[in-house]
């Protein structure tokens, strides 16, 4: 009896235990990778991989089993070819189920931290290589010693994620209080807006924004909608009765996200008073203006250090009714970071618009299809933007982009980030997010 348990011991060990071996295995073995590169170890691998690898052995096996037996036999390879979908569709439910935002789990470490415990790992297998892992050691100490201050204290900084959302909007603020807004996501197959807080280690958003009710602005709004804590909404009083629009009010109704709409002359302040949002658009009354020229246009005004602030403008589509309205409305428009109505149209835009922003820097969002397809339109404004003496960028062509606000020689400064090819030492601490 004794041999028998012991063997039915020994065989179940073998079943259930070498697969999760394995599978912690190959993980830890990539786990650093992961670390460096997206900044992430997801705890959850480990159990993925004890489903994932059989699911894919039998994809693997099966569609050979139907390409064969096509040859002789079509019931059969018809057979085959059923139990083939069906575990397709197991697969796919596996992995939007492990793709749940609730069910990920993950630790950020910065690459830095991943070398120290990789150096300490190794240092710890093998004690002779004494030499070699007290230079590493003590590279490492230097590195962090001659960097401390400008890598770990540094400068208070806002941030400003212009996402690429192909055609649409879609922007991330991280303010110096560690708040999150959102202002508009792209369509609702983008998935971009929601990748990018993720990738951000966000979970709440603070502010959620929708400009208007077109479907370029809102649709991604619907998965963030599902997925995200959202304290507090804002919209504006004109909206479309789209499928989109109505299928985003349905799903706040389901996750308790109350909007409110606003009009020009709303304004809001934190607690600490280290950043404001002013709403200069639309205006009381405007209820025969367009979805477009409806958009709640925003000014945030961001405290950075002890210097003065830093401003960001952002309009949705508002077109030259708007923009007149404000500019001869509106006690002062400037601000240093702009981005650009309507994706770059040349119904937006006006010299006179500009020249009340003032901005030292714009941003365009659209699609590159769209781009190439409207180029007449968009070299009007960005002839506007050179001949205003104003740097902009595109994410049709630039991708993402992100601005940092920090306070620099005693004043305050936007600077572009080149996030997704950052400096070394900003790579290595992790600071490029």
């Amino acid at each position: 009896v004794r041999d028998l348990n012991n063997s039915f011991f020994r065989k179940s060990f073998r079943v259930v235990m070498y697969p999760l071996l394995i599978s912690a295995s190959a993980s830890l073995m990539i786990y650093p990778l992961l670390s460096i590169h997206f900044g992430i170890i997801p705890l959850l691998t480990v159990i993925f991989n004890l489903f994932a690898i059989p699911l894919t052995a039998l994809l693997f096996l099966n569609s050979w089993v139907v390409v064969i037996t096509a040859f002789f036999w079509d019931g059969l390879a018809s057979i085959f070819g059923g139990s083939l979908t069906l575990i397709l569709l197991i697969w796919k439910a596996f992995a939007e189920l492990a793709g749940q935002n609730n069910l990920v789990s993950s630790i950020r470490l910065a690459p830095v931290i991943v070398i120290i415990l990789m150096s300490m790992t190794i240092w710890l297998a093998n004690r002779k290589m004494r030499i070699v892992n007290s230079l590493i050691i003590y590279t490492l100490f230097t590195m962090v010693v001659f960097l401390w201050r400008d890598n770990f204290t540094g400068h208070e900084s806002v941030r400003v994620w212009f996402v690429d959302v192909g055609q649409g909007d879609g922007a991330i603020i991280s303010p110096i209080d560690g708040k999150t807004i959102v202002i508009d996501a792209g369509i609702e197959k983008s998935t971009a807006v929601r990748d990018m807080l993720r990738y951000l280690g966000k979970d709440n958003i603070d502010i959620l924004v929708a400009s208007h009710s077109d479907a370029d602005h809102i649709g991604g709004l619907i998965d963030i909608g599902k997925e995200f804590n959202i304290h507090y909404a804002i919209t504006s009083p004109i909206n479309s009765n789209t499928n989109t629009f109505q299928k985003l009010m349905r799903v706040s109704r389901e996750n308790h996200v109350k909007w409110t709409t606003v009009n020009a002359g709303v304004f809001f302040v934190t607690n600490d008073n280290s950043y404001s949002i002013s709403v200069l658009s639309p205006p009381n009354g405007s209820v025969h203006w367009s979805t477009n020229n409806s958009s709640v246009a925003l000014r945030m005004d961001f405290i950075v250090g002890h210097a003065d602030s830093l401003s960001f403008f952002t309009a949705g589509d508002i077109e030259l009714i708007a923009e007149n309205w404000m500019v001869d409305n509106s006690e002062s428009l400037q601000s240093d970071l702009l981005k650009i109505s309507h994706h770059g149209s040349a119904t937006s835009t006006s010299n006179k618009f500009l020249s009340a922003v003032n901005p030292s820097y714009a941003v365009i969002s659209r699609g590159e299809w769209y781009a190439r397809k409207n180029s007449h339109s968009l070299n009007k404004v960005t002839d506007r933007l050179r001949s205003n003496e104003i740097n902009y960028y595109i994410t049709s062509s630039s991708g993402a982009i992100l601005f940092v606000g920090s306070e620099e020689n005693g004043k305050p400064e936007w600077r572009k980030k080149n996030w997704r090819n950052p400096s070394f030492f900003t790579w290595l601490f992790g600071k490029n997010r």
